[in-house]
């Protein structure tokens, strides 16, 4: 009998040291509420809110903030923003000239959650799909690979593409170097 009394104490107090851990574990949590970090330039104009990071060096940091209604994810370090890695732009002028247009089976792919977009010239433009126009199928003459170099393309057949839109200059908007806060 000795063994049951013994046993139910001990739960008892467990619960109870249970219970009073997790009320104070509750406030604590109100006295430290979670806050968002985000990117700002050095005018401290913010960039935007930190998504996430590859590694524990933070860098690169991942930054999303909305320009002109569209949503844009890019990559920032201490002294620059970048696209995302792997995204291809086809033109059809030589030489990279002129507004890119994206794969149409890149952009349907899925790559990701986050919309396609590139920075390019002139200076660094942001370009996104552009959702209003349709999709068309052309011979292009240039192309942007995932490494960011233009080459020369001579395709036989024709590839479905669609337009992006320049949506903004960051070296117009944001000054490096960006720090968190």
């Amino acid at each position: 009998m000795q063994h049951i009394i013994s046993f139910f104490f001990r739960h008892l107090l467990l619960g109870l040291c249970l219970v009073c851990i997790s009320s104070l574990y509750s406030e604590a949590q109100t006295l430290f509420p979670r806050t968002q970090l985000s990117v700002f330039d050095s005018h401290d104009k913010k960039v935007g809110s930190i998504l996430g990071m590859f590694n524990d060096k933070a860098s690169p940091l991942w930054v999303a903030f909305t320009i002109e209604g569209q949503l844009v994810a890019l990559k920032v370090t201490r002294d620059q923003l970048k696209g995302p890695d792997g995204v291809e732009a086809y033109y059809l002028s030589q030489e990279c000239a002129g507004e890119p247009h994206f794969k149409y089976s890149q952009i349907q792919g899925g790559k990701g959650m986050l919309p396609t977009a590139l920075i390019g010239s002139p200076g660094e433009t942001v370009y996104v799909v552009d959702k209003n126009d349709l999709s068309l199928i052309f011979y292009p003459q240039s192309r942007r690979n995932a490494s960011g170099a233009c080459e020369g393309v001579n395709l036989p057949n024709p590839i479905k593409l669609r337009p992006g839109k320049g949506i903004v200059n960051l070296q117009e908007v944001f000054t490096p170097p960006f720090h968190i806060r």
